[in-house]
C-alpha cells in the first residue's frame, strides 16, 4: 500500500513524515556540503553543493508564537550562496506516483523566521516541484514567527515515484549567508492550510523508519552476535568460522530493499542480503571469540 494512502487514513492529514522535526536518527546537528544528504529524517537537500548546517533546537516550553505545542523546530544556516544558475534545497520526497494526483490541490504550509536580524524578502522559494510547477517567494523574515502557504493544482508532466515539496529552494541570488528557522511543515489535500497536527511519536518513528533505519549495538546480546557453523569448541580448535552470518529483523517493513552500511566488532564482512523485512550478514575469519554488528544504517530513501 503506497505510504500516502497509510497517511491518510490515520487521524493526521499531514502527508509530510516528521513535519515536527522530533526524529533525527543521523543525529541532531548536520553539517551538509553535498546533496542528496539527509538531516532529520525525511528531510533531504538538493541542487548545489552549498555548505549548510541543519540542526534541531528547542522550544521555550510555554511559548505560544507558535500553536500547537511543538516540542523542537529546525535551523538551517547557510554560510555560501549557490553557484550561478544553480540552486540549492532543503525537500522532502512525498511517496506516490505522480500520475495518481494530477490535477488533485494541495496546500503547503510551515512557520518561519529569521535566528537573528532580517531576511530579505524572496531569499528563497517554497512550495511543490516538477515540471510546471509554481512556488512562493519568502516574505522578509524577521526574528518574529510567521505562518507561509503555498497552494497548487498538481499537474506535472511526467512520471516517478514521489512527490517533491520544496521547504526552501534558494537561488543563485540568496543572500553570501542567511540563518533560518522552519517550525511544524505540513502539506494537505485541499486549498485551506489547517492546524498542525502531532502524530504519536511513535508512529511517526515507524514511518520514518520505513525509509531510514539506524541500529546501535547497546547490549551485545546472542541475538546480535554471528553464528558460527561449528561449536565454540571446534572454533577454538582452529577451525575457522568462515561461514558466520547474523539475520537482523528490521522493526518495521521499509519501504523497498534498503541498502546496508554495516560495522563489525572484528572479522571482515564478506556479503550482506537485505529484503524489505530484515537482513543477513556474513562474515569470515580465522580469530576466536565473539565477533558482533556494532551498528548497521539501513537506507531505503526516494
Amino acid at each position: 500500500m503506497p505510504l500516502s494512502k497509510i497517511q491518510l487514513k490515520s487521524a493526521s492529514r499531514n502527508l509530510i513524515i516528521n513535519g515536527d522535526f522530533r526524529i533525527w536518527q543521523r543525529g541532531t546537528s548536520h553539517t551538509s556540503t553535498a546533496t542528496n544528504e539527509y538531516s532529520a529524517d525525511r528531510f533531504r537537500t538538493e541542487g548545489n553543493n552549498l555548505s549548510t548546517t541543519i540542526s534541531r533546537q528547542a522550544f521555550t516550553a510555554g511559548q505560544t508564537d507558535v500553536p500547537n505545542f511543538p516540542t523542537y523546530y529546525a535551523r538551517v544556516a547557510t554560510s555560501a550562496k549557490p553557484s550561478s544558475g544553480q540552486y540549492w534545497g532543503l525537500m522532502q520526497r512525498i511517496e506516490a506516483p505522480l500520475n495518481a494526483r494530477q490535477g488533485q490541490t494541495y496546500t503547503l504550509s510551515y512557520w518561519v523566521r529569521s535566528t537573528s536580524g532580517t531576511v530579505a524578502a524572496s531569499a528563497f522559494t517554497y512550495g511543490f516541484g516538477g515540471s510546471g510547477a509554481s512556488r512562493s517567494n519568502s516574505p522578509e523574515l524577521t526574528t518574529t514567527w510567521q505562518k507561509v502557504t503555498n497552494t497548487q493544482t498538481v499537474n506535472l508532466s511526467g512520471g516517478g515515484a514521489y512527490l517533491s515539496v520544496y521547504i526552501m529552494r534558494v537561488p543563485d541570488t540568496a543572500p553570501s549567508s542567511m540563518s533560518v528557522e522552519i517550525a511544524n511543515v505540513k502539506v494537505e489535500e485541499g486549498h485551506v492550510a489547517t492546524d498542525f497536527e502531532h502524530r504519536p511519536i511513535g508512529e511517526e518513528l515507524s514511518l520514518c523508519q520505513r525509509y531510514f533505519y539506524k541500529f546501535i549495538n547497546t547490549g551485545l546480546s546472542d541475538h546480535y552476535n554471528f553464528y558460527s557453523p561449528y561449536s565454540p569448541a571446534q572454533v577454538s580448535a582452529g577451525l575457522p568460522n568462515s561461514s558466520a552470518i547474523c539475520p537482523m529483523t528490521f522493526p518495521v517493513t521499509m519501504r523497498a530493499a534498503p541498502t546496508m552500511a554495516t560495522t563489525l566488532s572484528g572479522g571482515t564482512l564478506n556479503r550482506q542480503t537485505s529484503t524489505p523485512f530484515g537482513y543477513v550478514a556474513q562474515i569470515g575469519t580465522t580469530s576466536t571469540g565473539t565477533h558482533y554488528i556494532t551498528q548497521y544504517l539501513a537506507n531505503a530513501e526516494l
